[in-house]
């Protein structure tokens, strides 16, 4: 008796291992599916994150393949050549004791509208924050 229990246990061990084998392989012929179809299709291109709006071409892709700076433009991972060829040389720089480096350009003087005060943070060379 105890080995026919045994027995009808692993006959229900072993369906169940199979439906769950059975579900997995549709989840994951499904995901591949779609995987497909999208790769199949255009994506749209996201733009960078910018101060300022303007007309100038987008920049987007790897790092490797953006050898040409866009005016006006910031996003997280910039290094900092980008940045200055983006917004030219900062009216003043610092250094935080954390090793992080604060670039400032324009004014922050309330009369001054020409260009509003915008203050960039650097860590090891890569924008990490901006404001």
């Amino acid at each position: 008796m105890r080995n026919i229990l045994r027995f009808i246990g692993r006959i229900i061990g072993g369906a169940l291992l199979a439906l769950i084998m059975m579900i997995a392989s549709f989840f994951l012929r499904r995901a591949l599916k779609k995987a497909q179809q999208q790769a199949a299709q255009p994506q749209p291109q996201s733009q960078p994150q910018s101060q300022h709006q303007s007309s100038a071409p987008r920049m987007d892709g790897p790092a490797p393949f953006r050898n040409w700076a866009v005016r006006d433009t910031i996003y997280e991972g910039m290094n900092s050549r980008e940045l200055i060829a983006a917004y030219g040389t900062p009216d003043r720089k610092e250094t935080l004791q954390t090793g992080r480096e604060v670039w400032t350009y324009g004014t922050a003087n309330a009369n001054d509208n020409a260009r509003e005060a915008m203050t960039v943070t650097l860590d090891r060379g890569v924008v990490v924050d901006w404001v």
